[in-house]
């Protein structure tokens, strides 16, 4: 009767203001503008496109929707129209069974999915488990960046039906190509382009307008150290595998040691 406690819970009419508030223990808790914008915690008015509710306190502030049911869904709908798909033209919806976030667009069509383990697909309702990022399409990006690593067997870059030929990253600055398991190609810091795996990597040096269409000598060493010469022009050349081949054009000089049977054709 006397202090606060004459007016410990209120609803009050602002008829200046025009506004309607509801109080608690003495203190305004809930505030109806005269535009119908609902504030919780608050009397003041955010940005005019999210303030028809506002929720506000001076901690931490939230908005909990629940249901006691663990496979029904909870969902936020974003609708322009009263009739149809009109009514849910946008979805927010967390799936219970099975605990998943989904985003809908254009009337109930998944664009992005959050699985319970935090794989992500997008245009996919069922992501591929052994990736963290599944797109159903094309994706751009301004730059993709990968780990450092893989090896022979287990490229870094590969598509998902042939895990073991693809690109991979053996060292800084060094970058690999492996098809079937096996490393074949390496291109390595200084430039160098080796061919081959493990022990038997040999480098390849080939200059800029080198082509076997032209008319040069070639020197083939074969593996009983016999030398051949040739000035064919349109010829097909076969080296067999440790065949060494070396070549002169313009007067500078090229090395090449074969680690497979080679057959190079004039195109």
């Amino acid at each position: 009767t006397s202090g606060n406690a004459v007016a410990d819970g209120y609803i009050f009419v602002n008829h200046a203001s025009q506004f309607m508030s509801f109080g608690v223990d003495a203190s305004e808790k809930l505030r109806i503008s005269n535009a119908g914008k609902v504030g919780i915690g608050t009397a003041n008015e955010y940005n005019a496109e999210a303030d028809n509710l506002i929720i506000f306190d001076s901690g931490n502030a939230g908005l909990t929707i629940a249901t006691s049911s663990t496979s029904a869904n909870n969902t936020i709908h974003f609708a322009d129209g009263t009739s149809g798909d009109a009514q849910y033209r946008g979805v927010i919806e967390y799936a219970h069974n099975g605990d998943s976030m989904r985003f809908k667009v254009n009337g109930e069509q998944e664009a992005l999915r959050i699985t319970s383990a935090g794989i992500v697909g997008i245009n996919t309702t069922s992501p591929d488990s052994n990736s963290k990022l599944d797109v159903n399409g094309n994706l751009y990006a301004t730059r993709l960046y990968v780990d450092a690593g893989g090896n022979g067997s287990d490229p870094m870059i590969r598509v998902s039906t042939d895990t073991n030929t693809g690109i991979f990253f053996p060292a800084n600055d060094n970058l690999a190509i492996t098809t079937g398991g096996s490393e074949r190609l390496r291109l390595e810091a200084n430039g160098t382009l080796a061919l081959g795996n493990g022990d038997n990597r040999r480098p390849f040096a080939v200059a800029s307008n080198l082509g076997y269409e032209s008319t040069y000598k070639t020197t083939i060493i074969g593996s009983t150290s016999t030398s051949y010469n040739t000035n064919a022009t349109g010829a097909t050349l076969t080296m067999a595998r440790g065949t060494q081949f070396s070549t002169t054009v313009d007067g500078v000089s090229y090395n090449f040691v074969n680690n497979a049977d080679l057959s190079i054709t004039p195109v």
